[in-house]
């Protein structure tokens, strides 16, 4: 089977054709990098704040179990008040 001859016209076409594939399929690859990087960033995030509100649970169920009153966890922390009785009646 022989060749196909292009016209120059035709090959410059396929040519331009063939770098708007590549680029998009660049720029699909990047896409998909900086949503995988945005969501390990959220999911690093949301692991610190759930790490922090554990934190705060168990300083509440500490103090609590050494005596203080509900009232007093709430104001020496600047926790609100429902959180904490939340907090305890869990283990009431």
């Amino acid at each position: 089977m022989g060749r196909v001859k292009l016209s120059e016209d035709n090959r410059e076409f396929l040519l331009d054709m063939m770098k708007k594939l590549e680029l998009d399929k660049k720029l699909k690859q990047e896409g998909i990098e900086e949503g995988i990087e945005r969501g390990i960033e959220k999911g690093i995030e949301k692991g610190k704040e759930e790490g922090k509100e554990e934190g705060i649970r168990q300083l509440i169920l500490r103090q609590y179990k050494k005596g203080l009153k509900v009232e007093y966890i709430a104001d020496i922390n600047d926790i609100d008040i429902e959180y904490v009785k939340k907090v305890v009646s869990r283990v009431e």
